[in-house]
């Protein structure tokens, strides 16, 4: 015999609480894009530093290559929490703002494995005098 497996029904959300998850919802995003927005900053300026005439200063860029992992982690300050927070909140959410909250969590987590692996790589090509 096939069974058949009914998807429940959202329950119903009074407005406050409608309007509460939409504000959670506003405020995760919110961190994730600060998290993500750091790491791409990141990410901008070691592209800037292999780039000659880019203008920037060679104190600047080596900066930027020495610290990667440290603006990595000052990104995942907000930006890590932020991912979590959506992820629990798209269970609750409603169909149009679970795709807004789905692409939210796969952007953000994309942008910091990125940002993870490329200082993690600089390190090691900084550590075998690839890259003075």
């Amino acid at each position: 015999m096939a069974e058949i497996q009914i998807a429940k029904h959202p329950k119903e959300r009074s407005f406050f609480g409608a309007v509460f998850l939409i504000a959670q919802a506003i405020f995760a995003i919110t961190l994730v894009a600060a998290g993500t927005s750091l790491v791409l900053l990141w990410l901008y300026s070691v592209v800037l530093t292999f780039v000659p005439n880019s203008g920037l200063m060679p104190w600047v860029g080596s900066g930027s290559l020495a610290f990667g992992l440290f603006f990595i982690l000052l990104a995942a300050c907000p930006g890590v929490p932020g991912i979590i927070w959506v992820t629990l909140l798209i269970d609750q959410a409603n169909p149009p703002l679970d795709r807004i909250l789905k692409a939210t969590a796969s952007i953000g987590s994309m942008a910091f494995k990125a940002g993870a692996m490329v200082a993690i790589l600089i390190l090691f090509l900084i550590m075998g005098g690839a890259i003075r």
